[in-house]
């Protein structure tokens, strides 16, 4: 999966931080990817983790890019889902 410059993309990433007595990580982490064809044509969807931890509280979120055939991420088109809204059960 690249840029649509050619350039590679890293979807995971972990950031730690330290605030007095107070830390936390960000990280982000690629999933899955799943082919879909939508009015005739053929794409990607690509699900990112979203993981922040501040002290024991943890919060996930989802985001799902499209991904050309190309292998092109597109930045503009993503959707934002939360734990809740992909939960199946």
């Amino acid at each position: 999966i690249t840029n649509s410059d050619g350039s590679s993309v890293d979807l995971d990433t972990t950031e730690t931080w330290v605030s007095g007595e107070s830390s936390g990580t960000f990280s982000t982490e690629a999933l899955a990817i799943e082919k879909i064809t939508e009015s005739g044509i053929d794409k990607y969807k690509l699900v990112v983790e979203e993981k922040s931890v501040f002290g024991n509280e943890s919060n996930y979120n989802y985001l799902i890019y499209e991904v050309s055939t190309s292998g092109i991420l597109n930045w503009n088109n993503v959707d934002y889902k939360t734990a809740t809204d992909l939960d199946e059960t």
